[in-house]
């Protein structure tokens, strides 16, 4: 896929007055995002917990983590993050990429919006294991069918035998179908 750096923006929720802007990697291979336990610090940020990590080498290190607000390209959550120690390096992980409602464009290298999953929403309900559905919730099936293959492609599949799907509305992923 190759690199790429973004800025990211991380304060402490008790104190969203002090924030501090780093330039972090983008890396989809990390779980959690790592930022260094120093600049946290600075920003009055304590760990509330610590966590087992697999590294590339395959080693297991322990590493202490805590809730932070951050901010990508103007999307902006709550998610709990990773302290990095001296030598960590500090990137940008799936758990936050997937907790703002991003992803990433390989192709183009750049984080786009998107397409998030729900479990059965819209679909009725299930009782005693029976689907009893509405007449106009059964119409949209077929829509909902076409849309959930679509997304369940592999990534490298939309993006490129399709082109990109992240980013578009509803009405543009069922003309893809």
């Amino acid at each position: 896929m190759g690199s790429f750096s973004v800025k990211l923006a991380v304060w402490n929720p008790a104190e969203p007055s002090r924030s501090e802007e780093i330039e972090a990697l983008v890396d989809t291979g990390a779980s959690y995002s790592w930022i260094s336990s120093t600049r946290l610090a600075a920003l009055g940020i304590r760990p509330s917990r610590r966590m087992t990590f697999r590294t590339i080498e395959g080693r297991l290190i322990e590493r202490d983590i805590a809730a932070v607000f951050v901010k990508v390209d103007g999307y902006m959550g709550g998610d709990n993050v990773v302290l990095a120690e001296p030598g960590d390096n500090e990137v940008l992980g799936a758990h936050t990429l997937e907790s703002l409602g991003l992803t990433v464009d390989p192709i183009s290298k750049v984080l786009v919006p998107m397409v998030g999953f729900a479990l059965n929403a819209g679909l009725g309900t299930a009782i005693a294991g029976t689907r009893k559905m509405s007449a106009s919730v059964e119409g949209r099936n077929s829509k909902i069918a076409k849309r959930e293959q679509i997304l369940r492609r592999p990534a490298w599949t939309s993006f490129e035998f399709r082109g990109s799907i992240f980013g578009k509305s509803e009405r543009e992923v069922d003309e893809l179908g």
